[in-house]
């Protein structure tokens, strides 16, 4: 814990150090984690924003076939779970457990590396989506 002297210098104990440190071993791959948690989330509700206008306004944005409601709501709603719930919730408990542990995390880097891959799935999956909905339309007409 931190002491305050009787000449009003602070000073950091062994305890104060060790959590430093596992913030400091933590700090980029939970930054890269919420940072994209938080543009998934942003993405979400403007694809949620759009779905909601197409039920209620049928016409909005009617000549973009790929902005219908049934094709907007399942974007909106898998962006929340796998772009912004999923990465928060890893995000969260690497800190966690890195803190209870009383530890550093090992390889950040690898973590970091994985979240970016993640990331790159999810918007794969996105693009792949787009695409099969496009040739279910082609097919129809």
């Amino acid at each position: 814990m931190s002491e305050i002297s009787q000449t009003g210098a602070v000073r950091v104990g062994a305890a104060d150090l060790a959590d430093a440190e596992i913030d400091l071993s933590c700090r980029i791959p939970l930054l890269v984690l919420f940072g994209a948690a938080a543009f998934w989330l942003v993405f979400s509700a403007l694809m949620g924003l759009i779905g909601s206008l197409k039920f209620h306004q049928p016409n909005f944005l009617a000549n973009i076939p790929w902005l219908t409601y049934g094709r907007v709501r399942p974007v909106a709603n898998d962006a929340l779970l796998y772009g912004f719930l999923i990465p928060s919730g890893v995000g969260v408990a690497l800190w966690i457990l890195a803190r209870l542990g009383r530890t550093r995390l090992a390889q950040p880097l690898v973590v970091t590396l994985g979240v970016k891959l993640w990331n790159f799935g999810v918007l794969l999956q996105k693009k792949k989506e787009k695409k099969r909905k496009e040739k279910k339309t082609i097919k129809r007409d």
